[in-house]
């Protein structure tokens, strides 16, 4: 007797349990002998692991009719649910591995579903912009109020408004000023502090360590440093497209004095001078300004290094093309003023062309910088010819 059943006998099986699905019964097929009964013609044998090999016991009832080799076993059990539709289903094994599939597809998609909702509504809601901005520097005051709304600044500095300082003081006129301090600052529970390098070090730690937001902008040096200044502030200040366009504005006046043709390429040399007899040297953001309108620097030659203090006496004994002041003589009527007033400087200034380039333009690394350019190309402009003769 060969173990299995030939392909001719699982058909006549299947044949035979579609028509007991009338009877809505429960059909098994033996494949470990082979059937006796009339009804299943001899065929040849279906090897063991072949398609359809399945084993089960043998004799069971159908319609309490005893019928040998054909019985239910665990591995192999059709059931027919639908009466004359010819359904068959597998046995229980594969039954139950149907079961556990939907069952872990229905269990996957119900995780899903859960973590995309739980994050969608962990995803914080966009935070307006700061709304209670303060400003620490005179210099991040002018910055900051060509990028945002004035209603959204809870307070700047008291020298924002000072003309001697400030290159822009009208703007200042109708918001609120702080001297600095911590306690004048949390009174105001800012959402932002713009703080500069020169801010004091102990009102910032303490700001930062309760919990406020702080943000410390470099002081430019140069031009790229400008650009720098404005769009950290703009960004910290959740003001972009301010910053971009504000940018876009400085380097379109910058690049029309780079245009300008120049008189002769002979560079003339170009001093400025300030109270207390400080002179800007190599290295500064003046000394950028100096080049771009067509200017060597003279303070160079008298600083190597960045701005500081000389004496008035080499600037008599080797004096500029053009004599660059900061302020007006009487501006400052104290003693640090008193070296602009010096009758030797006065009678200097009656044989070399001077102009007074306002410091608020250049003192602070802002756009403000792109005016003081301006106005020393126009005056690089006026020397024919471009060196003076000295006295």
């Amino acid at each position: 007797m060969t173990h299995g059943m030939s392909a001719q006998r699982l058909k006549t099986s299947v044949m035979a349990a579609q028509a007991a699905t009338q009877a809505n019964l429960t059909f098994c097929v033996d494949e470990n002998r082979a059937p006796r009964s009339a009804a299943f013609p001899a065929a040849a044998p279906l090897q063991r692991g072949e398609p359809g090999s399945l084993p089960v016991r043998s004799n069971c009832l159908i319609n309490r009719v005893k019928i040998p080799d054909i019985c239910p076993t665990r591995k192999a059990l059709f059931k027919f649910r639908e009466r004359g539709s010819g359904r068959v289903w597998g046995g229980r094994s594969k039954i139950r591995n149907r079961v556990s599939s939907i069952m872990a597809e229905t269990l996957a998609i119900g995780i899903l579903g859960a973590t995309i909702a739980t994050l969608l509504f962990a995803l914080p809601a966009r935070a307006a912009p700061p709304q209670r901005v303060v400003s620490l520097n005179v210099c991040t005051d002018q910055i900051l109020v060509d990028l945002v709304p004035k209603a959204r600044i809870a307070a700047v500095t008291h020298l924002a408004a000072d003309a001697t300082i400030s290159a822009a003081p009208e703007k200042f006129a109708d918001l609120s000023a702080s001297h600095g301090s911590a306690e004048d600052v949390l009174a105001r529970d800012p959402d932002l502090i713009i703080a500069s390098a020169y801010s004091t070090p102990a009102t910032v730690d303490l700001l930062t360590r309760l919990g406020r937001r702080v943000v410390v902008v470099p002081f430019p040096e140069n031009i790229a440093g400008v650009r720098a200044a404005i769009m950290q502030i703009a960004v910290a200040a959740e003001a972009d497209d301010a910053g971009a366009k504000l940018i876009a504005d400085f380097d379109a006046r910058i690049a029309r004095v780079r245009a300008r043709p120049l008189p002769s390429e002979q560079r003339p040399t170009a001093l400025v001078y300030q109270v207390n007899n400080y002179v800007a040297g190599r290295g500064t953001l003046i000394d950028e300004a100096l080049e771009i309108a067509g200017f060597r620097n003279g303070g160079a030659a008298l600083r190597h290094v960045a701005s500081g203090q000389t004496s008035l006496e080499s600037i008599l004994a080797a004096p500029p093309d053009v004599l660059v002041l900061a302020t007006r003589p009487d501006t400052y009527k104290t003693v640090v003023g008193d070296n602009l007033r010096h009758p030797a400087l006065s009678r200097l200034m009656q044989h070399l062309p001077s102009l007074v380039l306002p410091w608020p333009l250049w003192l602070c690394g802002t756009q403000h910088i792109a005016t003081a350019i301006e106005l020393l190309s126009d005056a690089r402009q006026a020397l024919l010819p471009p060196a003076m003769p000295k006295p």
